[in-house]
């Protein structure tokens, strides 16, 4: 893994989970060294899952009202139906 070949380099390692962001230090053209940063990307995996788990709550709730509701409107036909 090489970093800060350019400015703003980029990894993941997704064993560890975290993303590295490096930044060459370069003073007159001469280079000094490079600064690392990590950060964890665990906090992004628990809100991708919680936003899949609320997507399909969701989904299900909107399956279960639209059915809900097409019952309701043939019985309601289906009654006034059979009053004529």
């Amino acid at each position: 893994m090489v970093f800060a070949q350019r400015k703003g380099t980029t990894a993941e390692i997704d064993s560890l989970n975290v993303r590295l962001y490096s930044v060459p230090v370069i003073v007159s053209t001469r280079r000094l060294g490079t600064v690392i940063a990590a950060v964890s990307t665990k906090p992004y995996s628990e809100t991708q899952r919680t936003a899949l788990i609320g997507s399909l709550i969701l989904a299900l709730a909107l399956l279960t009202a639209i059915t809900l509701a097409a019952r309701v409107g043939f019985s309601a036909r289906r009654s006034r139906r059979s009053r004529r």
